[in-house]
């Protein structure tokens, strides 16, 4: 049964402490959501999230981790996950040096990923690739981020599309939620719009994109987590997480 999960990140701010750490857990269940998906506790070892997790009530769809913490220390990696309760991995992001190399770069996290991906796959686990929208540079006329996944296979490295950062990259979410079927099972969903020319982070359902189409997509494809996250919140955290959950509990989810 597809579910809503929450991006930790969002309430970063409020996570600073392990007391931080405990309370704001309780603050995201009282809200109505019933899994998270772990950043941001770097400062808390992982057992103790567990422990704050289990007496939140608490599960964890999934952990984001960076690229070079996967690439030097993937068993240290592994077993947060397995403490955590989870087999599901997201890559937040390609490096920004490595973009910052052109088309070079791409190619040469390409070529390091793949075999991660391998090793990942191989004990047992899920990696999928968060999108932001630099992916969106143009090689012969296509976007990095088909680079990305025509290079890796399918089940050694999945999609965790973000619906804002696609928007951002001049690519539309829709489109994009079919291109990766079957290679999906979260997605992250934040709205967009603008405060005269700066675009804005808004929560889900108070922006302009289009949840009538996204939505479905997401169940067409499969996805089984409905992942929350609001880069920047122009209110209290907690409130924009309201306001995005009780959005989506109108299409059936929670």
């Amino acid at each position: 049964m597809p579910a809503i999960s929450v991006q930790l990140y969002t309430a970063r701010n409020f996570l600073q402490t392990p007391e931080d750490v405990a309370e704001s857990l309780k603050k995201i269940r009282a809200i109505g959501y019933r899994f998270v998906e772990v950043s941001s506790l770097e400062h808390v070892p992982a057992p103790e999230i567990k422990s704050m997790l289990d007496d939140a009530g608490l599960q964890v769809s999934a952990i984001h981790f960076d690229f070079e913490p996967l690439l030097t220390n993937l068993e240290i990696c592994l077993e947060q996950c397995r403490i955590l309760g989870t087999k599901n991995i997201i890559l937040v992001m390609m490096p920004e040096a490595y973009a910052q190399q052109g088309r070079a770069g791409f190619q040469r996290f390409i070529d390091e990923a793949i075999p991660l991906c391998k090793k990942i796959h191989a004990a047992g686990f899920t990696v999928s690739y968060h999108n932001h929208n630099y992916e969106f540079t143009r090689f012969d006329g296509r976007p990095a981020l088909d680079w990305i996944f025509e290079a890796t296979a399918p089940h050694h490295l999945g999609a965790e599309i973000d619906t804002y950062w696609i928007q951002m990259g001049g690519g539309d979410p829709v489109a994009w939620i079919r291109k990766v079927a079957g290679r999906m099972n979260s997605v992250h969903l934040k709205d967009f719009t603008v405060d005269m020319w700066t675009p804005i982070f808004a929560e889900v359902g108070q922006g302009s994109l289009n949840w009538n189409e996204i939505i479905p997509a997401c169940h067409e494809t499969g996805v089984e987590w409905f992942v929350v996250e609001q880069d920047e919140c122009r209110r209290d955290p907690f409130e924009s997480l309201k306001l995005s959950y009780e959005f989506l509990k109108t299409f059936g989810l929670e």
